[in-house]
């Protein structure tokens, strides 16, 4: 069958390349005979190849290129924003670590300048010291020069005569420690006396009016018999001793701040033991700290008798102590010497004052230098030891090797317990009993206070770093750091020997520390409930003093 008839109209399908690409441009390629193709008239079959039109091109391209060109145009537009958004942003870059840069240059200025400050701080604290130290040093050549004068060396003979002979008085010490720490003291005679059932005659020093007046005086002497109080502030200084300030003088009555010193404190505390008490011999209680027993027969141990000197331990091993301390003097560091070396803790000590008359005259010399020893040592606990040394006395140094247990507060507070709390630390005597509660830190007791810290749990005696573990703000210890599953194994009730019968080891560092229930230790919980009352009491009577105050002032207000 014969196909539809075609006629050939426009280019010549042999035009050029040019001719091919413009149809192409306008979605027409002039070489396919389909392309061309059209309906030509009505009905008569025939299609006609109408002729290529470079006009409706030209315009195709046109629109074409004006789109591209708009797209283009928008492109560009975006593209500038980016670019101006990114530029904006390195330079805010740029700022921020130039500003970095000259802030780590201003701290480093800074860091600089706190060092060279520092190392002048240093510098001059370091010649402060030495000068200090020169001036220390040329007294204690004094005191060798007194010291060696027939005028002392009598003295001294007499004394050591005097510690031989009968008839010798014995006594408690208690330096009063401040105003607060009064009701501390009243609580500790009243259970030597009425619990302990203790004889012994009693001394306070206390350090002039403003720490005891008439009523408080009367308040200690009308209550306890053979207690009696004295103003340390009254006893005469020594000439042979450089002169310092008892702490009773306002500092414009001071000559100058080498020949006068506040001796309130660590120092004054010695002050009643070298010079304000009468007692031949001495047992010397803080006044927070508190007998768990009767202790007269610590003047009877055999470690007091030979050494005429008894001591007690802290938990740390060199502690605060600078080896600076005995080579300024000459004398041998002795942690060096004795590998197990434990620092002192002085909240009670046992010490014949004539057989060591002469430790105590080093041992004003050392705490009336305190400016130098306190910055060597941590007040006057280490100054014992020290005091031996330089009178070629340190065997006689005798000081209790067990180290302190921790009494702790369960705080009832949270049950189970989640905190132990520190009360203080309880000594040991030589036997190994617990005999005293030294409440220390958070564990005094104040009348004006809400309640107190008391003792539900003993611990084992404790190493230094098991000890460091209640050095925080809270003063004690979590939950996770106590074994109380130990005693309930191995129920010994009894501190001296549940960690030997339980196989303990208590120079241990790790943790739990295992602890006793004090309620198991009828001895110990009952002298210690005897305390809480008298505690209980004093601030109940303070409270209601307070109230009868409140009510005078209010009554006087409404009269007036």
């Amino acid at each position: 069958m014969d196909g539809p008839r075609l006629r050939q109209t426009g280019p010549d399908p042999r035009a050029g390349q040019k001719g091919r690409v413009d149809g192409a441009a306008a979605g027409v390629d002039p070489l396919d005979p389909l392309d061309s193709l059209e309906p030509d008239g009505e009905g008569d079959g025939m299609q006609t190849l109408h002729a290529y039109d470079p006009l409706s091109v030209v315009d195709a391209l046109k629109q074409a290129r004006e789109a591209d060109f708009e797209h283009l145009q928008e492109h560009a537009e975006e593209e500038a924003v980016i670019a101006e958004a990114e530029y904006k942003r390195q330079e805010q870059l740029r700022k921020e670590q130039r500003k970095k840069e000259l802030e780590a240059k201003r701290q480093k200025k800074e860091r600089m300048r706190e060092k060279a400050e520092r190392k002048a701080r240093e510098a001059a604290a370091a010649e402060e010291m030495r000068i200090k130290s020169e001036a220390m040093l040329a007294d204690k050549a004094r005191l060798d020069a007194y010291y060696a004068t027939p005028e002392f060396q009598e003295q001294r003979a007499a004394n050591w005569d005097r510690a031989g002979r009968p008839g010798r008085t014995r006594g408690i010490v208690i330096p009063s420690g401040g105003s607060v720490l009064l009701h501390h003291a009243f609580v500790t005679i009243k259970m030597l006396r009425e619990v302990h059932n203790c004889t012994l005659p009693i001394q306070i020093i206390y350090n002039g009016p403003n720490e005891m007046g008439p009523k408080k005086i009367a308040k200690f002497q009308n209550a306890f018999s053979d207690v009696t109080c004295i103003d340390g502030s009254k006893v005469p200084y020594p000439k042979h001793h450089r002169r310092i300030d008892l702490g009773t003088r306002k500092s414009e009555d001071s000559v100058d701040d080498e020949s006068h010193k506040d001796v309130s404190g660590f120092a004054f505390k010695i002050w009643a033991l070298v010079y304000a008490t009468t007692f031949d011999e001495v047992l010397m209680l803080d006044s927070d700290n508190m007998p768990l027993r009767e202790p007269s027969y610590l003047f009877e141990t055999r470690e007091y008798r030979m050494h005429g000197a008894l001591f007690f331990p802290d938990w740390w091993e060199k502690g605060w102590v600078k080896a600076e301390a005995y080579t300024m003097f000459g004398l041998e560091v002795p942690w060096t010497l004795k590998p197990k070396y434990v620092t002192s803790e002085s909240g009670q000590l046992l010490l014949d004052r004539n057989q060591h008359f002469d430790v105590l005259e080093w041992l004003w010399f050392l705490n009336s230098h305190q400016n130098v020893t306190y910055k060597l040592m941590y007040g006057d606990k280490d100054t014992f030891r020290l005091a031996f040394n330089l009178a070629g006395k340190k065997r006689d140094f005798k000081q209790v090797t067990i180290p302190p247990c921790a009494p702790l507060d369960a705080n009832p507070l949270n049950k189970p317990p989640t905190v132990f709390l520190h009360v203080g630390m309880m000594q040991h005597d030589p036997y190994g009993n617990v005999a005293f509660l030294h409440r220390t830190a958070e564990g005094k007791f104040y009348a004006f206070g809400k309640g107190f810290r008391k003792v539900d749990y003993v611990s084992v005696p404790l190493s230094p770093k098991r000890a460091k573990g209640c050095l925080h703000k809270t003063m004690g210890y979590s939950a996770k750091q106590i074994d109380t599953g130990t005693f309930a194994q191995c129920p010994v009730a009894d501190p001296k020997t549940f960690h030997k019968e339980c196989k303990l080891n208590i120079r241990s560092p790790d943790f739990p520390i295992p602890v006793i229930p004090v309620g198991e230790i009828p001895e110990l919980s009952g002298v210690l409930e005897a305390s809480n009352a008298m505690f209980r009491q004093i601030q109940k009577e303070y409270k209601d003093s307070l109230l009868a105050d409140r009510e005078r002032l209010s009554r006087r207000h409404m009269l007036a």
